[in-house]
């Protein structure tokens, strides 16, 4: 079975609560408006669409119907700012959710009901974006950042900006590629 492809493109939000995830398909040819963003994934099944509020520390979701179009918004995790930022996030091959924590010093893999199953610390503060890869799957990459690291902290953290991974039990899955 080939996946089906739905590009989602975040608009531009004026307020941090929302009740629905704030994005359109996009359409070849058509304008797209850029502004805030939320970072979107598909669920395995492709009927469960999530989005990551990174500066709200929110993950939603909601469900996907037959024809594309979005259910009601359902709150499924909330990160104390303390915790960090959540962003980066990607889906594992159960449908779990894996996500970074800017300013978080780890990466958590949560539920499709939002229940905290995994945590990876990194030797650095600023975690962006997780990606599986290898031959399996099952090696999972993460990238971070340097930027508005102070010197005192770049001291600290020196592998700051450095690509990192770790072996995973549950496989992600591979994406599909977008072509014209």
């Amino acid at each position: 079975m080939k996946p089906v492809v739905r590009l989602l493109v975040p608009l531009l939000l004026c307020c941090a609560a929302i009740s629905r995830p704030a994005a359109q398909m996009l359409k070849k040819d058509a304008p797209v408006r850029v502004g805030h963003y939320h970072l979107n994934v598909t669920s395995v099944s492709d009927h469960k669409r999530f989005w990551v509020d990174t500066l709200g520390g929110t993950i939603s979701a909601c469900e996907i119907g037959s024809s594309g179009e979005l259910g009601p918004a359902e709150l499924i995790v909330t990160i104390d700012p303390k915790d960090g930022y959540p962003d980066g996030p990607t889906i594992d091959s159960e449908g779990c959710i894996w996500i970074s924590l800017y300013a978080g010093w780890e990466a958590r893999r949560y539920s499709p009901a939002g229940e905290l199953l995994a945590r990876v610390s990194f030797p650095v503060a600023n975690i962006t974006k997780i990606a599986f890869g290898g031959p399996d799957l099952r090696t999972a990459y993460a990238t971070t950042a340097r930027q508005l690291l102070t010197q005192d902290q770049l001291d600290a953290q020196p592998l700051a900006g450095g690509l990192f991974e770790f072996e995973v039990d549950v496989p992600g899955v591979a994406c599909p590629l977008i072509a014209d």
